[in-house]
Formats: structure tokens, sequence, C-alpha cells
């Protein structure tokens, strides 16, 4: 881990932004508003895969309430029940409380046209109480970054691709 100036990161931002990848506004709002910043290498799998996704309506459907959210877990439900990002970006006839085919349809690029060089910083926070405790086996908490983290991890445990070492940003404090 080592700690990256808030002046370096947001230019290591906005290049990247210029180059043609999203950078989500919340994500530099935050670095903005200061606090502590580093920068931590998950040079394995299951370093990556032990983060925390996140838990909202829109897909319930990866993650059952009282279900562990670890990336593991989550992609697995999503191999298990033989989803595809083209599938989920339709209705499937699931209430809008389980499913909303609109948040799947920005994994359909990463998915197809998908590059490690295109992946960038995934942004991480402390997991709260609340999810070390649904998550025991987990790490972090993914703050920014939830697509491609989503279908990173399903490419893996489908065994299309291989794991390369990526680069998360740490927020400190928590957002």
């Amino acid at each position: 881990m080592k700690s990256i100036s808030q002046e370096i990161l947001l230019n290591r931002l906005n290049n990247f932004k210029l180059g043609g990848h999203h950078i989500d506004s919340r994500l530099m709002d935050e670095v903005k508003n200061g606090g502590c910043f580093y920068i931590i290498e998950l040079n394995d799998e299951e370093s990556f895969l032990s983060l925390i996704w996140q838990e909202i309506d829109d897909t319930r459907l990866l993650t059952p309430k009282g279900e562990t959210r670890r990336l593991l877990d989550v992609a697995e439900r999503f191999i298990e029940n033989k989803y595809s990002f083209e599938d989920l970006s339709k209705s499937i006839g699931m209430t809008s409380d389980k499913h909303k085919p609109e948040w799947f349809e920005k994994c359909i690029p990463i998915n197809s046209d998908f590059k490690y060089d295109n992946f960038g910083l995934i942004t991480i926070v402390p997991a709260n109480d609340s999810e070390r405790k649904q998550c025991p086996k987990g790490s972090f908490y993914i703050y920014d970054g939830i697509h491609k983290s989503l279908v990173l991890s399903t490419k893996l445990l489908k065994k299309e691709i291989g794991y390369q070492k990526i680069e998360a940003l740490l927020l400190i404090p928590r957002r």
C-alpha cells in the first residue's frame, strides 16, 4: 500500500478520463473533498474476489438478502443462474426491486471488449460492521467500479481470462 497525493491522484484520474475512459463524477467529487488516498495492488485473484460488492435493488437478483456479497459469491450466482449481460439488460420477468435491466446495459461493452489496459482503478473503502458481519471472508467494500468488477469476476470464474494484477484506490475515511 502506498500513499498518493490528492494532486497526483486527480491528474491520474483526469488522464484516464481524457483517454476515453469513464470516471464517475461522485469519485472525482470525493477526491476533491480530500482525505487520505492509498494505492493497493491486488496481486492475486483471491484478493480481488474477496472485495465486497454493492447491495441495491437494481441488482438484488445477484445479492439476495442475507447472502454474502463477496465478488466470488456474486459471480458464482451469476454463472449458476446462467445469466448473461445481454439477457440481464432486458426484462426477465422480475420486479424492479430485484432487477433493473438498464443497470446491466453498462456491462455489455465492458464484457464484449474487456482489456486490462482499460480497467483502470477500482475504488474501495473499509468495510463497515454490517458488511463484515454479512461477508466475514470479505475485505474492502467497492465504492466505485461495480460494473467492471462484476464483469472481471465472471470472466475469471468462467476461465475466459487469467488474472492480472489490478490497482485499487483506498479512500480513508470511508465515504
